[in-house]
């Protein structure tokens, strides 16, 4: 895969990229979309500390979009989105989250979509 193809903007909206299931998500972009929302919530989190309220409200909305991304990203696996429910149960969580993360995902296209990594 050539490096361009890795840095390319797709044209994806930013609803698209974090608050949909459809289709498939590969395992850099579930990386980067993830580690960025992820420091993007903490930090908003951070700033309004002194009100529990507003944390634990953030906290939940910010939940939304990680659980689209690893619905996604298990799609790019072959599963079924509901695959990703495992991330709730404790001590199977930690090597699921390995697994999503690491794992390749199926070549070609799948019942979920396109393969994200496919030239076009």
């Amino acid at each position: 895969m050539a490096v361009e193809n890795v840095c390319k903007l797709d044209e994806e909206g930013f609803m698209q990229k974090f608050f949909s299931t459809e289709g498939r998500l590969n395992r850099f972009r579930f990386f980067i979309r993830g580690f960025g929302f992820g420091l993007v919530s903490e930090g908003l989190m951070f700033l309004a500390m002194d009100y529990l309220w507003l944390v634990v409200l953030l906290g939940i909305i910010g939940m939304v979009p990680q659980f689209t991304l690893g619905i996604r990203r298990v799609h790019d696996l072959g599963k079924s989105g509901w695959w990703y429910l495992l991330i709730l149960v404790p001590f199977v969580n930690f090597f699921f989250a390995l697994y999503i993360l690491f794992k390749k995902g199926t070549e070609g296209e799948n019942e979920y979509g396109p393969d994200p990594l496919a030239e076009q």
